[in-house]
């Protein structure tokens, strides 16, 4: 299975403003930096913990089986389900009688749909994943990510500090990882 961003929301969870006051920053010397490090930091915990923070699509490639697990959390909706034969040949399939369990990331195919399929075959999977609004990410998550800008910016350049994540913000992040499970 791989997965490819058909679109992204060209938002950030954070602001620059927001993160200054966090900062203590008075000066607008930094502030392209800054936005720099909140799309890297929210990058980070996107690709680490397999959750999407900001809006978009994903498009899914694998082989066909009933029950298939995806890839990051959360899932919005179901946007299409293309199925191929052998020949590369989309086969008809209605997304309506799918069965998508957010909570779980997993999509139900309807297996009355599904006659003569097995795993040779390909299917391409369309959904939209992410939070509908930046108030709608946790708060944990959040500050965890307002933790790991502040270190990036305290510790740009300086070889002597690990710039690793912090416990507090591993911590805040614990919870909300999803781990695929193939």
């Amino acid at each position: 299975m791989f997965y490819t961003y058909g679109s992204r929301a060209n938002t950030e969870p954070l602001t620059v403003d927001k993160v200054k006051a966090y900062l203590k920053i008075e000066h607008n010397e930094d502030d392209d930096l800054i936005l720099d490090l909140i799309a890297i930091k929210r990058a980070y915990i996107e690709e680490s913990y397999n959750h999407n923070l900001i809006g978009g699509s994903i498009v899914i490639n694998c082989l066909y089986k009933r029950v298939i697990q995806l890839p990051v959390m959360p899932i919005a909706d179901l946007v299409s389900v293309k199925l191929y034969d052998s020949d590369g040949v989309v086969i008809p399939y209605t997304v309506k009688t799918s069965e998508i369990r957010k909570g779980q990331g997993v999509l139900i195919l309807d297996e009355s749909q599904l006659s003569d399929l097995d795993s040779s075959h390909e299917i391409e999977i369309v959904i939209n994943v992410g939070y509908e609004s930046i108030d709608d990410i946790p708060k944990p998550i959040i500050h965890a990510l307002m933790l790991l800008v502040g270190s990036a910016y305290d510790c740009r350049g300086d070889k002597e500090t690990n710039p690793r994540m912090s416990t507090a913000a591993r911590d805040l992040l614990e919870p909300y990882r999803y781990r695929k499970i193939y």
